[in-house]
Formats: structure tokens, C-alpha cells, sequence
């Protein structure tokens, strides 16, 4: 096995490679130091039990603003402090939800931002979000359901889980349960 693989680089010209750590093997995400000619010893993200799958997000002209992170949930970790803190908000606005976070300026005071949240029972809805709205509009503004055929209670829910193989190895599974199972 390489010691690490190549992920991707970001408009300020940050290469980030995959490695994994520990015993348990544990997927991370970490910059290369080009100095050392290896990658730096401290993770930026972490994917405890998963191998690394994520997408650096960024804007262009600067460094990464975050990473999209897929393990047995899709999650969002913010590097820029202004957008984990609106990360906090939409979600806090939209619980029980995987809100997905795309914006222009993101961070700055006149930022906006398009919000998917979603769920595995709710295809979900979109919502325009400005920072500094036109006057006499609203910050939040609903865009509309995504495939509004789809009823939320009627759908199953997936449930994630790890078995153990026969070998010995951890396997991640997913339980799926018709609605009428969860009643």
C-alpha cells in the first residue's frame, strides 16, 4: 500500500492526500507539507471506521473552506469559522436533516447561499438564503420540494449498523424498515 493517496488541490495551490491512521485504520484527510516531502502528521478531518470519500469545498482564489464528508451520513466540516457557524443555524433551523450548504462569497457579510435539506425518508426541500436580502425581502426564501409525489411518512427509514464477518472484519450494513415497521 502507498502511504498515502492523492485527494485534491484547492485554488491556493494546498495539496491534500488520504492516509489512514491508528490500529483501527481510520480514514483521514491531510495537507502534504512539500518542506517535509510527506504529509502533514495532523488530520483535518477524520472518518472513524470509513475510508476517506469527501469533496474539498472551495471558491476559488483561497484556501479550502471545508469538506463535504460521506460516511453513513453526508456531513459538511466547515474550516472557515463564519460558515461552521451557519452551518450550526441551518441545521438548527432544519434538525433531523442532512442540509447541504452551496454559496457565493461564502462567509462574507453578503453571502448567499442555496440550502438542500434532506433526509432518508424526505427527498427534501430547497431554500434560497441572502445574508443582506433586496429590500423588503427575507433572508430565507423557499424554493420548493424536491419530488413532491414522495410522502416522508410513508417511506422507509435506513438504519446503520456494522457486523462482524467471519474473518473478523467490521462490515458496515444498512437496515432499510418499510414504514409500517417503525409504527
Amino acid at each position: 500500500n502507498p502511504p498515502f493517496g492523492l485527494h485534491s488541490v484547492d485554488t491556493a495551490g494546498r495539496l491534500y492526500v488520504t492516509r489512514t491512521l491508528g490500529t483501527d485504520q481510520q480514514g483521514v484527510l491531510t495537507r502534504f507539507d512539500f518542506e517535509r516531502g510527506a504529509p502533514d502528521p495532523q488530520a483535518l478531518i477524520e472518518s472513524p471506521g470509513f475510508s476517506f470519500t469527501g469533496q474539498l469545498l472551495d471558491e476559488g482564489g483561497g484556501p479550502a473552506l471545508g469538506v463535504r464528508l460521506i460516511t453513513d451520513v453526508e456531513t459538511t466540516v466547515w474550516f472557515h469559522p463564519a460558515l461552521q457557524a451557519f452551518q450550526q443555524q441551518v441545521d438548527a433551523r432544519m434538525p433531523d436533516h442532512i442540509n447541504r450548504i452551496d454559496c457565493r462569497r461564502c462567509g462574507e457579510p453578503d453571502m448567499t447561499a442555496l440550502v438542500r435539506s434532506f433526509s432518508d425518508r424526505d427527498p427534501g426541500q430547497l431554500w434560497v438564503y441572502q445574508a443582506q436580502p433586496p429590500q423588503g425581502e427575507e433572508r430565507w426564501r423557499a424554493v420548493g420540494r424536491a419530488r413532491n409525489d414522495v410522502k416522508p411518512a410513508e417511506m422507509a427509514t435506513m438504519d446503520f449498523h456494522r457486523i462482524q464477518a467471519r474473518d473478523g472484519r467490521d462490515l458496515p450494513v444498512w437496515i432499510t424498515r418499510p414504514a409500517k415497521a417503525n409504527q
